[in-house]
Formats: C-alpha cells, sequence, structure tokens
C-alpha cells in the first residue's frame, strides 16, 4: 500500500510538470545515463525508484528519502541513478539540518563529478560552507539579528555568493604579480589557474560582476603583448643577420644552433598565444566586453606572425653540421 502511494505520488508529481527549474542543485550530467553491463529493464526500474524519491523531496519527505537510500544504493547499478540518489541524499542531510551527515554526503555527491567541471565545483562549496558553518548558519551570516539556516535554499545561495566573493579578493594580489612574467609561459603559468579559480568562483554565484575576471584577462593580454613586442624586433634583427651570412655563405655552426633556437622561440610564443586565447574564451561577459574582443583579436595577430616567422628560422643543409652534432639550446628570445 505504501509503495502504491509513493507510485501515485510520482506520477502525479511528473504529470504536472514538476521541473528542476525550481531547485537550485539540478541533476547532473551523468543523470539518466546506463553504466555498461546495466540491463535495460534494470535501469528503467532504477529511475522509476529515483523518480520516486524525487517526488518524495518535492513535499519534503526527507527521512522517507534516506529510508530509501538505504535499501537500495548498495544494489543501484544505472550510473545517472547513482549520481541522482548521492544527490537526494545530501540534500535531504542539509534539508534536515543533519550538518554532519551532510558534510561527507555532498563530498560523496562531488565525487562523482569529474574534478573541475561546475558541478564539482558547486558540491565542493557546499560542502565547504557546511563544514565551516556552526549550527548550520553560515560564518559571516552569523552577525545578523535573524540568520536564516543553511537547509533553506536562499541561505544557501547566500553563502555560496559571500564564498565566491572571497575568493576573488585573495585572487586579486596574484593578477599584479602577472605584469612581472619575465615569459609568455611563465605568464600563462600565473594566469591560467588564476582564470580557473575565477570561472569556478562564477559558478558559484553567477550574478556576481565579471570585473575581476575580466582585469585578469586584460593584464595577461597587455603582458603577452609586451613581451610579444620585444620578442618580435629582436627575433627581426637576428633574422637579418641570418639571412646575411646565408647569402655570403659565412654562416657558423654556432649561428646554426642560434637559429633553432629561434625556431623554438617563435613555436613557443605561438603555442602561449593560442593556449591565451584558449582561456580568454572561457571569460565570463566575453561575448558583450569589446577590450577582450580586441585582446582576442591582437592575440591571434601575433599568433600569425610566430607561425609565419618560425620556419625562416630553419638552417640550410649542412652534413657537416649535422655530423658535429649541434643541438638547439635552451636560450629564448623575449
Amino acid at each position: 500500500m505504501r509503495q502504491l502511494a509513493i507510485t501515485v505520488v510520482a506520477v502525479v508529481a511528473l504529470a504536472a510538470g514538476w521541473a528542476w527549474a525550481a531547485d537550485p542543485f539540478p541533476p547532473g550530467p551523468g543523470a539518466g545515463v546506463k553504466s555498461a553491463g546495466t540491463s535495460a529493464p534494470a535501469a528503467v526500474d532504477e529511475r522509476t525508484k529515483v523518480a520516486e524519491m524525487e517526488a518524495l523531496f518535492a513535499i519534503g519527505k526527507y527521512d522517507d528519502i534516506l529510508e530509501n537510500v538505504k535499501a537500495i544504493q548498495r544494489t543501484v547499478k544505472d550510473e545517472g541513478a547513482k549520481t541522482d540518489i548521492a544527490r537526494l541524499a545530501a540534500e535531504s542531510f542539509r534539508k534536515k539540518g543533519e550538518w554532519k551527515l551532510a558534510v561527507p554526503a555532498y563530498q560523496r555527491l562531488r565525487d562523482r563529478y569529474e574534478k573541475g567541471s561546475d558541478d564539482y565545483v558547486r558540491y565542493d562549496a557546499i560542502g565547504e560552507v557546511l563544514r565551516t558553518s556552526v549550527n548550520g548558519v553560515y560564518g559571516p551570516s552569523a552577525a545578523l539579528s535573524s540568520p536564516k539556516p543553511l537547509s533553506e535554499d536562499q541561505a544557501l545561495a547566500e553563502a555560496l555568493v559571500r564564498l565566491a566573493e572571497a575568493r576573488i579578493e585573495k585572487i586579486k594580489a596574484r593578477i599584479t604579480a602577472m605584469k612581472r612574467a619575465r615569459s609568455p609561459q611563465e605568464m600563462m603559468n600565473l594566469y591560467a589557474p588564476i582564470a580557473d579559480e575565477l570561472r569556478q568562483a562564477r559558478v558559484l554565484a553567477p550574478s556576481l560582476s565579471p570585473d575581476t575576471e575580466q582585469a585578469a584577462a586584460l593584464a595577461a593580454g597587455q603582458r603577452l603583448a609586451e613581451l610579444g613586442k620585444d620578442a618580435i624586433g629582436t627575433l627581426t634583427a637576428k633574422q637579418g643577420g641570418f639571412q646575411q651570412a646565408i647569402a655570403a655563405s659565412r654562416l657558423t655552426s654556432n649561428q646554426k644552433t642560434d637559429m633553432l633556437n629561434c625556431q623554438n622561440t617563435c613555436n613557443d610564443l605561438a603555442k602561449a598565444e593560442e593556449a591565451f586565447q584558449n582561456v580568454l574564451d572561457k571569460v565570463g561577459g566575453l561575448s558583450s566586453w569589446p577590450e577582450g574582443k580586441k585582446i582576442r583579436a591582437e592575440s591571434v595577430a601575433r599568433r600569425a606572425v610566430y607561425t609565419k616567422m618560425a620556419p625562416q628560422f630553419k638552417p640550410p643543409p649542412a652534413s657537416h653540421y649535422w655530423e658535429r652534432g649541434v643541438t638547439p639550446s635552451t636560450t629564448y628570445y623575449y
């Protein structure tokens, strides 16, 4: 009889078009995906069980959900169902105010996603918020006269915004360090993790201004332009000297080695620009940011110059040169 009642609730909820759009934590991308080796009837049965639990969640039957989780979690084979069950368990613990159980539950849910993905970042942050809260109230909210508990979705959303803001503040000092980078590779080694951390902050609080994210991209683009200007000047000068030596048949082994170094420099500069463009394409608000479009176009132009210059530094054939074992060194021209 109980099973019948649950099934009826599930059917009514689904027929009414109850959507996850109203839920702040929608099902992950694994939902509905069968794992290899799971028969179709078994997968359908497991998804039906998940649908019943979703319906229970909609009407606040968190204890019933946790009883269902305990009964089926070790036998479920469908990967999408596993993810949804982990989510329903974590959220039920949070809704009940079972903070000590909610934290590891969110961590288990987090680990079902690829590290660094939006879902991983979101659930990891929720676990952090709950772990650092006292009696279900996030630290910065405790000073309020009537703080809301994190069992309320709005309170959790506000806590994630505060966490994102705090992370952004810590990142700002690192943006300045990019301006002192001595090579494009060093600059990208600094910028890439900063850009990803700012992207993660945007995942937690999509409504936040992209100003810091865009400032970091602008600083990176400007530093690449400065390094590129110096590099192109040096490479152009060296190219002229090499061409004169080749024309006079006086190109030395050291010069040939130097040419290979210049070629490596061009290739590395082009790779740095490509990496910058890939990161820039993920910056928040890029489509409506004129400066972002400008620095990307400049990066594309620089990369084209480096790509065109690289083959021009190929030394002319000379068998005695290779017989002497001349190989490129690690000298770069920035």
